[in-house]
């Protein structure tokens, strides 16, 4: 079982792992990207986490890349915080979700006026790149 959740450069970190030995992967996604969104933060090695919605990368980039290291989503937690991706190895004991039909938006601990702002400071940002 591996999780990671570093709040920045997720995306890049897993990408560079070498996971075939991994059976689990739980890793959190930025739901302020929205489910259809094929986005991860742009890589920086400097970065320190700010709660205005610019970390990680979205849950579709995540499923797409793990998909090409073998990985499918099983699972999307109720918080819309984490997924866990189980290794193709052991596909046969388990449903298969798709990032889009699955996705669960976070943020239900920010008040309306915050989540506006999260919202178009995501949107205005330049941080993120399609992946």
């Amino acid at each position: 079982f591996f999780s990671l959740d570093i709040d920045g450069n997720d995306y890049w970190v897993i990408k560079s792992l070498a996971v075939s030995e991994i059976k689990v992967i739980c890793i959190e996604y930025n739901h302020w990207l929205g489910p259809n969104s094929n986005l991860a933060m742009k890589y920086d090695p400097n970065f320190k986490f700010v709660d205005n919605g610019i970390y990680g990368a979205s849950l579709l980039a995540f499923t797409e890349m793990l998909k090409e290291k073998n990985f499918s989503l099983v699972a999307v937690e109720s918080s819309g915080t984490n997924a866990f991706y189980i290794n193709n190895k052991f596909i046969n004991n388990f449903e298969i979700l798709s990032a889009d039909k699955n996705f669960v938006s976070g943020g239900r601990f920010y008040n309306e006026d915050k989540k506006k702002e999260i919202f178009k400071n995501v949107k205005r940002s330049n941080l993120f790149i399609e992946v």
